[in-house]
């Protein structure tokens, strides 16, 4: 029995020994990930600190219009194109959604000049996670690199205008098919956030969104 206990004492320690010995394996934290083909990284905080604290908990409605302030960009605006069909004599579309640092946002739909123009609300909430993530794509900077430039003959899928603070307005073009894949992922939230958007229908009033 004295002999079995030692054995499997002495198994034991070489075991240990043995782990101790083996390399850690590297982990690669969840919230970042590298571009492939690019030098863009992000790394998106599980719970935001600094000015976006806020989106990780309960604000006071007496406190968001300081929280705005904060926000660094005026308005973020996406553009795009439906192509229609011509061989079912459906004409392209063209469609803009503007979501605006004070609540407010605007929506334009239309075909050759005949535009339907929308109001509506965005909460504070997906509009500093708009920001966040613009942040962290970069954009804001003068090295910004987020969609591919195209030139102005090419097919253009989307354009992504946004105005920061104290700065000139940004645009982004991206191309079909051979396009950003951060741009879409940008793209994608704020047309889910125009859905959700209850919308109000308006007198035509397309100057109030500017080429």
């Amino acid at each position: 029995m004295k002999t079995s206990l030692i054995t499997i004492a002495t198994l034991s320690l070489v075991a240990a020994s043995s782990a101790a010995q083996e390399p850690d394996i590297p982990v690669p934290p969840l919230s970042r990930g590298q571009i492939e083909g690019g030098t863009a990284s992000i790394t998106i905080p599980i719970r935001p600190t600094g000015k976006y604290t806020f989106l990780s908990g309960f604000i006071p409605t007496t406190e968001q219009e300081k929280v705005r302030e904060t926000l660094p960009f005026d308005w973020i605006e996406i553009q795009w194109t439906n192509p229609g069909s011509f061989m079912n004599r459906i004409p392209p579309k063209d469609f803009r959604i503007r979501v605006n640092c004070d609540g407010t946002a605007s929506y334009i739909t239309g075909s050759f000049g005949d535009d339907e123009f929308k109001t509506g609300k965005i909460g504070l909430r997906e509009y500093g996670s708009c920001c966040l993530l613009l942040e962290q794509f970069g954009v804001g900077k003068p090295n910004c690199d987020l969609g591919r430039t195209v030139a102005v003959s090419h097919p253009v899928e989307s354009i992504l205008v946004v105005k920061p603070k104290s700065q000139d307005e940004m645009s982004f073009r991206n191309a079909d098919s051979v396009g950003d894949y951060r741009f879409w992922i940008i793209e994608s939230i704020l047309k889910k956030i125009g859905q959700d958007i209850q919308w109000t229908p308006e007198e035509k009033r397309t100057e109030q969104i500017k080429d």
